[in-house]
């Protein structure tokens, strides 16, 4: 291991944690640490349910599964950015506050490059999120309690 740890191994193939996760980690310690949540088990539900479906989507397109890859989307164009406002703007309609906060901090952290990334899929999902999202999604398709963050 070369007197590293296993932290440092593994960024260069997962990246750093996306602002998703860390909302939903921020929610599980206030849970935790303070009795409160900061994002209600609706948004919570829909956050994980879709990085599920996303990571489903996106990680094999990217390692050459397919015809299309749809990771490059978040790299250059309009087509993501407006996707994502118009997604912001459905869940502030919905009254999912906090989704369509994290939709907004995430357009404008990829729009200042606050990241370590230029992807604008890598500030709102990563692969420990869908690591935990899918057998979430699993979970709850079959009508078994999932695990909550």
């Amino acid at each position: 291991m070369d007197g590293l740890d296993l932290s440092v191994q593994t960024l260069p193939y997962t990246g750093f944690l996306s602002l998703t996760s860390l909302l939903l980690l921020t929610d599980c310690a206030g849970r935790r640490l303070a009795g409160m949540r900061l994002v209600p088990a609706p948004e919570r539900s829909l956050l994980s349910a879709t990085a599920a479906a996303l990571g489903l989507a996106l990680y094999p397109a990217a390692l050459g599964l397919g015809a299309w890859d749809p990771y490059g989307l978040g790299l250059s164009g309009a087509v993501l950015p407006l996707a994502l406002g118009g997604a912001a703007a459905l869940a502030g309609w919905r009254r999912y506050w906090a989704v369509a906060l994290l939709l907004l901090v995430v357009l404008w952290a990829w729009l200042l490059g606050l990241g370590e990334s230029q992807n604008l899929w890598d500030y709102l999902i990563d692969p420990w999120l869908v690591l935990y999202a899918v057998p979430w999604a699993i979970a709850s398709a079959l009508g078994r309690r999932p695990l909550s963050p």
